[in-house]
């Protein structure tokens, strides 16, 4: 697992039991950008093989194709795990407004997405959207942000606030819109 936010692989590894990395531990590593002139931070959670990564790798590449298991049940520290690494919040800064949530799912089947994960996010009105490259991601429409992130509960740690600071909903001047 990689992460530039070493709070978020010490929070995975937390979440997901310690006991099955084995031997790794968190790696950090700096890498230089000769584009950007900058160096930047990766943070790597490692762990040698063992029987619980095995059987995941089966359950979730069958025939070493990305699949979304059909048994999988999405509860709350799940939603937390997947919006931390493959979340957003969809919103435009100048105009203070924020549009909904997004959750990245573009390796898997847009069948499976809408038979196996949608179903399970019904009560956010979750929908698949086609990214640019005709990948399917999730939206969470604005209307249900607020409900999502109280689900998932606050910002396990520090580095990653950022992404449960949505705009305040705007409100409809009635007069004006009749």
């Amino acid at each position: 697992l990689i992460s530039s936010s070493l709070q978020h692989l010490i929070f995975i590894k937390q979440s997901l039991n310690e006991k099955i990395w084995t031997d790794g531990g968190i790696h950090t590593y700096k890498i230089y950008d000769k584009r950007t002139n900058k160096t930047n931070i990766s943070n790597r959670l490692l762990s040698k093989s063992n029987e619980f990564f095995y059987d995941l790798r089966e359950k979730w590449y069958s025939e070493n194709v990305k699949i979304i298991p059909s048994d999988i049940k999405i509860d709350k520290t799940t939603l937390l795990i997947w919006y931390l690494g493959d979340g957003c919040i969809l919103q435009n800064n100048k105009k203070k407004i924020t549009s909904g949530i997004k959750l990245c799912t573009n390796s898997f089947k847009e069948k499976d997405i809408e038979n196996i994960l949608l179903p399970q996010l019904s009560k956010y009105h979750a929908h698949i959207m086609l990214t640019e490259t005709n990948l399917p991601i999730i939206i969470i429409p604005r209307r249900y942000c607020d409900e999502f992130l109280k689900d998932i509960g606050e910002a396990p740690f520090e580095d990653y606030m950022h992404k449960w600071n949505i705009f305040p909903k705007k409100k409809k001047n009635i007069e004006k819109n009749g």
